[in-house]
């Protein structure tokens, strides 16, 4: 594919370092380990045993159907979520994200900027807070640290807000947009509130992880009233 393409000599390790022996017993050569014959790791064939080195790699480096078919999807996903992005249309693109249901594909969203660079309302935040649940217990850092930050980002813009509504006492008056609004700020509460068991336990943990949780409990307090 236009690269360069390796050779014999391209591969083999210095022998001052690694103090390769010239022969081994019986005059057949040895260039691996001591003890150890590479070839009894490779695929015993005809084809295989008539390859050359450049061959062979080309050969193992070749992508498997599996591979192509995942990121070709994964592709697909990202550039429909770029259009909704650049079309100033956050709720469309948070709703093709809960749609996919690719914990890599949130993280490459939200780390490319997603809620600092686009208008979020409170419906929007109802629908990412599932997606950064689900990132929150997951085993890779990355994951978590991602939805700690954009949890931090959420509770800023709509802490107080949501606080309000639900300490807010029943009104008797029809106010169909402030009824939608309460409920939105219900659910987004009842989001935050369970995932303090998540939070708690990565704050018992070190590193990035235990300091931005433990932050975040504490904001939770403060700003929301939620038990640290």
């Amino acid at each position: 594919g236009g690269g360069a393409s390796l050779d014999r000599a391209d591969l083999e390790l210095p022998a001052s370092r690694y103090g390769r022996r010239g022969a081994a017993a019986g005059g057949r050569r040895n260039d691996g380990p001591r003890g150890l014959d590479p070839s009894a790791f490779m695929p015993h064939s005809a084809a295989t045993d008539a390859m050359d080195d450049s061959s062979l790699l080309s050969r193992l480096v070749q992508p498997s159907a599996l591979q192509v078919s995942c990121l070709a999807a994964r592709l697909t996903s990202l550039r429909a979520l770029h259009r909704f992005w650049a079309a100033g249309e956050p709720k469309a693109m948070l709703q093709h994200l809960r749609r996919v249901n690719d914990p890599s594909i949130a993280v490459d969203v939200l780390r490319a900027g997603a809620l600092t660079h686009c208008q979020l309302d409170l419906e929007g935040a109802l629908l990412l807070l599932p997606v950064l649940r689900k990132l929150l217990s997951s085993d890779h850092d990355e994951h978590v640290e991602t939805s700690l930050d954009a949890l931090a980002l959420l509770l800023s813009s709509f802490g107080s807000m949501i606080a309000s509504s639900v300490n807010a006492p029943p009104t008797t008056s029809v106010d169909l947009s402030g009824e939608a609004r309460a409920r939105r700020c219900k659910e987004c509460y009842e989001h935050f509130d369970e995932m303090r068991g998540e939070l708690r336990q990565l704050s018992a943990t070190s590193g990035v992880k235990q300091r931005r949780s433990a932050d975040l409990l504490h904001g939770l307090s403060l700003v929301m009233g939620l038990p640290a």
